[in-house]
């Protein structure tokens, strides 16, 4: 196998060193953000002290989180690699090589470790956003072009090996020139096994998102994972923690069941009608949150959640953070309107809260006000769905 060539490993040193330093030494106190239960959405002072979570000093025991984020210090450096997984976790990393035995990983936050390919979904070997439009199974996917199909061979740290099936046969390709590879999916027990979600989901400020057990130490959390083991984590390197519990269910984790523009609003113009963002992304409000579900201006979106019991239904809704245009947010549980209200640039958020019966929707009407100025819309943060107890 080949060697690392001097461009890089420089790289993926820099990147190594940066992302241990970025959150070795960040004091458990002194920390800011959101913290939202069962039956409340509090902002404030937050301190993990003696093994203990705390808001604003008051202490919070772990089994009644049900998300947390963090006001964490900024991240520019870009990850060399990522790797996103068939269960949502996402993997910033440097990919060192793939092969029939595995895909092998360095992260100075996750170590080395070898990654059985039926459990990854895709790679991406360029920095920055993944393709827009998801490319074919199998296939090789660059910023620009068409996708090439054909079987991954190997992977080291200059090239890559694809097995066409084709007249073309098996080519033998730069890295610097593919942004990725999606893998084909395993049989469906495999598929389903992998979706299936427990514990928490942690996400990391450099963008890692792993799923295990959290437990709050005296000076940061404790991750324990399936594949890496144990983890330390300072706080200042998390961005959020958001616990999966029984009759519990997430806005952000839903598909809606429809989603329009207004017709006089092009796609080019408003972008998607409904998209999920994290804080400090396009769009994103001014405060402390979570999880968004960003509306643009001029869109209906309709949720249905699977929900065995009524259910409470709360969120906070304000304007994009970058709106220069006011939006009329109407929100309504089945026929009934539970808000309406005009949301102007750089205004004040709105909450949302209401009990919800099984089956019926949860829709936001983001309608534009004269005059119309774009960018224009809403977003939804931290919306969620809790059961009654039965």
């Amino acid at each position: 196998m080949r060697r690392p060539g001097r461009r890089f490993g420089s790289i993926a040193a820099a990147w190594l060193l940066a992302s241990s330093s970025a959150v070795a030494d960040t004091p458990a106190d002194g920390l800011r953000g959101v913290l939202v239960t069962r039956s409340a959405r509090r902002e404030g002072a937050i301190a993990l002290r003696d093994g203990t979570l705390r808001v604003e000093g008051q202490a919070v025991p772990l089994d009644d989180l049900l998300m947390l984020g963090l006001r964490s210090p900024g991240w520019t450096l870009p990850p060399p690699n990522t790797v996103r997984l068939r269960n949502g976790e996402v993997w910033r990393c440097r990919i060192d090589s793939v092969s029939q035995e595995g895909l092998e990983i360095a992260s100075a936050m996750l170590g080395r470790h070898r990654v059985p390919l039926r459990s990854v979904e895709r790679i991406e070997f360029a920095p920055g956003a993944p393709p827009e439009r998801q490319p074919p199974p199998g296939s090789l996917f660059r910023a620009k072009g068409e996708p090439l199909r054909g079987q991954l061979l190997w992977v080291d740290a200059e090239q890559l090996a694809v097995d066409t099936n084709g007249p073309l046969g098996v080519l033998t390709l730069s890295r610097e020139s593919i942004a990725g590879y999606r893998f084909r999916p395993p049989p469906p027990p495999q598929t389903a096994a992998a979706r299936r979600r427990d514990g928490h989901e942690v996400a990391l400020i450099d963008g890692n998102i792993l799923h295990g057990r959290v437990a709050v130490m005296k000076d940061g959390f404790r991750l324990k994972h399936a594949v890496f083991g144990e983890l330390a984590l300072r706080p200042g390197g998390v961005r959020s923690v958001v616990r999966q519990a029984e009759g519990v269910i997430y806005l952000g984790d839903l598909s809606p069941v429809e989603a329009s523009l207004t017709p006089l609003v092009t796609a080019r113009a408003a972008g998607k009608a409904v998209r999920v963002i994290e804080p400090g992304g396009t769009h994103a409000p001014r405060f402390g949150f979570i999880r968004g579900v960003c509306i643009a201006g001029g869109g209906t979106v309709r949720y249905r959640a699977p929900l065995s019991r009524p259910a409470r239904f709360a969120a906070v809704v304000a304007p994009m953070g970058d709106a220069r245009g006011a939006v009329r947010l109407r929100v309504l549980f089945g026929e009934r309107l539970v808000v309406e209200k005009r949301l102007a640039p750089g205004g004040a958020a709105v909450e949302v809260a209401g009990e919800v019966r099984p089956g019926e929707q949860v829709t936001f009407e983001v309608q534009f006000t004269a005059p119309v100025r774009l960018p224009a819309g809403a977003v939804v943060c931290d919306g969620r769905w809790v059961e009654r107890e039965p």
